[in-house]
C-alpha cells in the first residue's frame, strides 16, 4: 500500500495545478497563501499558462528521479514507470520526493536553490545539475543567500504586521461584545489578550518597531514610552532640531505611538495624498508651497527627506516663504495627524519606495525606471547588466538607493 506523501501543511489550500504546488513549495507559501487567500498571493506570479510552462523546464534541470518524483506526488503520474526510474536506482519515491523538496526551496547544502526559483518566476536556470553536483560541492551564490535573507526578513515583517492587525480586532470585537446583554462564554486566553495593553510608563521594547524607528529611538536615549511621548508629542522637537530625523521617520513613529494608544488622537487628519491646500493655512504661505512644487502631504514629507534643517533652508529660498509662513507650517501641523498606512510604515519587498524616505528629485527618477517597489529597487540595485543596472544608467540614484536600503535594514 503506497504512502500518502503529500504535504500536511498543503492540505486544504485548494491548489489544482502542479504548478501552483510546485511555487507553493519552492518560495514556502503556505503560510501566506492561508492569510492572503490563493489569488491574492498567485497574483505576484506570471500568468498560469505561463507558470505550468516554466514548472515543466524547472524540472527538466532537475535529477530526474527528483523531477519524476514530483510529478508523482503533485502531478498524475501513477506507479507504472516506479521500477524503471526509482528501484533501478535502489531509492525509493519517499527519498526522492523529500530531496527534490529540498532542492527547490534551496536547502541542501551546495546547491544555490534560488535557482529553481529563478527558473519558476521565468529566469533562466545558469547550469545544469548532474549526478556529480552534489558529490563535488558546488560553490555557494552569496547573492542568492543575500536574497534569501531579504525574502525572510519580508516575510518576518509581514507576520508581525499580521499579527498586530490581528491583536487589535481581536480587541474590537472583545469590546464590542462586552457591551451585549447576553454576554457569551469568551474562549480561553481572551482576558490575556484584552489585558495586553501598553503601559505608558514602561518600556519602549513593549511596542513592535520598525528596524529605522528603533535605530532612532535607541539612538536617542529613549528607553521608556514616557520619554517617546514627551519628545513626539510636541512637533516643535522636530522643527528646531537639525539632522536628527526626517519629517517622514518622526511621522512613523508618531503614528505607531497614536496607534499604541501611547499618544491621543490629533484634532485634525492629513492623509499622504491629501493636497496642502486642506491645511488650515494662510494664503501667502499655500502660495509658498505651491511655488515649491508641494502638491499634497507626500510632497511635503519627501521636501524635508534630508532633514528639517536643510528643509527650512529650502522652504526659505521659496518667494514668500519668510519666517512667519514657516512658523504658521509649524504651528499648523502641531495640530494634524499625518496618516501612514501600516505596509508603508513597517516596510516590506512589496511595499512603495516612497517608504524609503526618498527627496522629491530621486521619486521623480525612480518613476522614470518604473522602480515603484522596495522589491524592484533591490533588483535594479543588484542588476549587473550595464544598459539596465541602476549602477550604470543612473550611479547617483544607485548610491542613494544603497544608503536608504542600508538605513531601512534591507542590505547590511
Amino acid at each position: 500500500m503506497e504512502i500518502n506523501l503529500f504535504p500536511e501543511e498543503m492540505k486544504g489550500l485548494n491548489l489544482a495545478t502542479f504548478s501552483e504546488r510546485i511555487v507553493t513549495v519552492a518560495f514556502g507559501l503556505t503560510d501566506e497563501i492561508r492569510l492572503k487567500g490563493k489569488e491574492a498571493v498567485f497574483a505576484q506570479f506570471p500568468c498560469p499558462e505561463q507558470m505550468a510552462k516554466n514548472a515543466e523546464k524547472t524540472l527538466d534541470e532537475m535529477y530526474e528521479v527528483c523531477a519524476y518524483a514530483l510529478r508523482r506526488v503533485f502531478g498524475d503520474l501513477g506507479p507504472e514507470n516506479d521500477e524503471r526510474v526509482l528501484s533501478a536506482r535502489s531509492r525509493t519515491l519517499d527519498s526522492c520526493f523529500r530531496q527534490a523538496l529540498s532542492l527547490l526551496s534551496g536547502k541542501v547544502l551546495g546547491e544555490s536553490g534560488g535557482i529553481y526559483r529563478r527558473a519558476l518566476i521565468g529566469d533562466s536556470v545558469p547550469w545544469k545539475c548532474d549526478s556529480g553536483a552534489m558529490a563535488d560541492g558546488v560553490k555557494l551564490d552569496v547573492a542568492e543567500l543575500g536574497t534569501r535573507v531579504e525574502q525572510l526578513m519580508s516575510d518576518v515583517r509581514f507576520y508581525d504586521q499580521k499579527r498586530d492587525e490581528a491583536l487589535a480586532e481581536i480587541r474590537a470585537l472583545l469590546t464590542e461584545i462586552k457591551a451585549q446583554d447576553n454576554l457569551p462564554k469568551l474562549p480561553d486566553g481572551t482576558d490575556a489578550l484584552e489585558a495586553r495593553k501598553v503601559d505608558a510608563l514602561g518600556s519602549i521594547t513593549q511596542i513592535h518597531w520598525p528596524y529605522r524607528s528603533q535605530q532612532i529611538l535607541w539612538n536617542a536615549g529613549m528607553k521608556s514610552l514616557t520619554d517617546a511621548a514627551q519628545y513626539f508629542g510636541d512637533f516643535w522637537n522636530f522643527a528646531q532640531k537639525e539632522k536628527t530625523m526626517t519629517l517622514w521617520e518622526w511621522a512613523v513613529i508618531v503614528a505607531i505611538l497614536r496607534r499604541e494608544g501611547v499618544l491621543p488622537e490629533a484634532e485634525h487628519k492629513a492623509w499622504l495624498e491629501s493636497e496642502v491646500t486642506c491645511l488650515m493655512l494662510g494664503t501667502r504661505t499655500k502660495n509658498s508651497l505651491h511655488r515649491a512644487k508641494i502638491v499634497n502631504i507626500q510632497d511635503l514629507m519627501s521636501f524635508f527627506a534630508e532633514g528639517p534643517d536643510a528643509g527650512w533652508e529650502k522652504m526659505q529660498r521659496v518667494r514668500g516663504a519668510g519666517s512667519c509662513s514657516i512658523r504658521e507650517m509649524v504651528e499648523t501641523l502641531c495640530d494634524y495627524e499625518i496618516v501612514i498606512p501600516d505596509e508603508l510604515c513597517f516596510p516590506t519587498l512589496m511595499s512603495g519606495v516612497l517608504a524609503l524616505d526618498f527627496d522629491q528629485m530621486m521619486m521623480v527618477r525612480l518613476k522614470k525606471y518604473q522602480i515603484m517597489t522596495v522589491g524592484e529597487l533591490l533588483v535594479a540595485c543588484q542588476d549587473e547588466n550595464r544598459f539596465t543596472g541602476l549602477r550604470y544608467v543612473d550611479q547617483d540614484l544607485y548610491k542613494r538607493a544603497m544608503i536608504q536600503l542600508k538605513t531601512y535594514g534591507f542590505i547590511e
